[in-house]
């Protein structure tokens, strides 16, 4: 017997359709419904995921919006729902929408990273990062890495202070939204994890300032010009610092982290592309080899 509460879709108003899941809206307007098409794989494992892990993340004070409940939504599907906020935008969509107030939104976005960095994970409510890159380091590495730089990457892992700060590890501009109220929310969770962070950092400098552009342009809606601008404000605030010199040995101390950090996806994307082409392209200069 499904221990889920039974809804009728009718009850809801279609929001969003795409090709791997149909979002409702409440008749209130403050809540949304995800669920899979009829015609794709049932997702309630991950969905099951998804509240424990909010769960945690709202007993350590983290602000993401609300996940309320997993639902029966019928024909052997299931769904969850979410508290839905309303005019909300991406920090990089903000910037596009107003290009001119990056220290504004940046600043939102420093906000809500200092937060959470402040925050300290208790025993063990979430995995240690450096575990989830030797996991995939050991299980995927021969698709990405040569000997060389797997063993460059284990010895500056395993070389690391194991600290419990709470880390978002997908912390990219795309996944903190904000409202005109300066409401501001982390989205994207299921990667949380404990260390130091350097790691969120380096993540945020490796992913938007070193992917191929057309992709991050497709995420961010603002080009290379402008993601630099963003990050060197981020750097200037979160370390309270000024001049390029100072920028440059944040950068420096911190690509590497993001190396890592980044690595940490192959695990919930099952791939090994976005990994492989910041290796082919960057490992050297993220660990200064040349």
């Amino acid at each position: 017997m499904d221990k889920y509460r039974k809804i009728d879709l009718s009850d809801w108003d279609l929001y969003r359709e795409r090709s791997n899941s149909i979002n409702y809206i409440s008749k209130d307007g403050e809540k949304l419904l995800k669920c899979v098409p009829l015609n794709k794989e049932e997702k309630l494992d991950e969905y099951i995921e998804e509240l424990n892990m909010y769960n945690k993340l709202n007993s350590l004070g983290m602000h993401t919006p609300a996940v309320y409940e997993i639902v029966d939504v019928g024909n052997s599907r299931h769904g969850i729902i979410y508290q839905f906020i309303k005019e909300k935008n991406s920090i990089s969509r903000a910037v596009s929408y107003e290009p001119d107030k990056v220290e504004e939104y940046v600043s939102r976005y420093v906000t809500i990273t200092k937060k959470m960095h402040s925050t300290t994970v208790p025993n063990n409510l979430l995995p240690r990062v450096e575990d989830r890159a030797i996991e995939v380091i050991n299980k995927l590495g021969d698709k990405f890495l040569n000997n060389m730089q797997k063993s460059i990457l284990l010895d500056f892992i395993n070389s690391r202070e194991r600290k419990d700060t709470l880390l978002h590890i997908d912390a990219h501009y795309g996944n903190v939204i904000t409202t005109p109220n300066n409401d501001t929310y982390m989205i994207d969770t299921a990667m949380c994890a404990k260390g130091d962070p350097y790691y969120d950092i380096g993540f945020l400098y490796v992913f938007t300032l070193l992917s191929p552009e057309d992709a991050t342009f497709g995420l961010f809606h603002v080009d290379q010009v402008k993601l630099k601008e963003m990050w060197q404000a981020y750097v200037k605030m979160y370390f309270n610092i000024s001049t390029e010199e100072e920028i440059h040995n944040i950068e420096k101390k911190i690509k590497p982290y993001g190396l890592v950090a980044f690595i940490n996806h192959a695990l919930f994307l099952h791939t090994v592309e976005y990994q492989k082409y910041i290796v082919d392209h960057h490992f050297d200069y993220l660990f200064d080899l040349k």
